[in-house]
């Protein structure tokens, strides 16, 4: 399906406003902070833990893994990258 192209320049308009926040945002210095980077990687882990179930439908339903398999080869990998992650980050920076 085409989109008018009204609809395309809104989009384009919409991406660049969005993309120059996150720019401005990086550009001062936020995301160098350890403080910052470990409050970011403990987001991700309560969000993936919120979703859990959902993620393991949608490991199931895309790529047929069952259960246990898409916890330990899927999700349970992404919390010990986490954990190592976390570990590591002030000797990574």
């Amino acid at each position: 399906m085409m989109q008018h192209p009204t609809m395309v320049l809104q989009d384009q308009a919409v991406t660049e406003e969005v993309y120059s926040g996150k720019r401005a945002f990086f550009d001062a210095g936020k995301t160098k902070t350890i403080d910052f980077r470990l409050r970011q990687l403990e987001r991700l882990e309560q969000l993936v833990r919120s979703n859990e179930e959902r993620i393991l439908v949608a490991l199931a339903k895309d790529l047929g893994k069952p259960t246990f398999e898409a916890y330990t080869s899927e999700i349970g990998v992404l919390y010990q990258e986490l954990r190592e992650a976390k570990k590591q980050l002030a000797r990574w920076m």
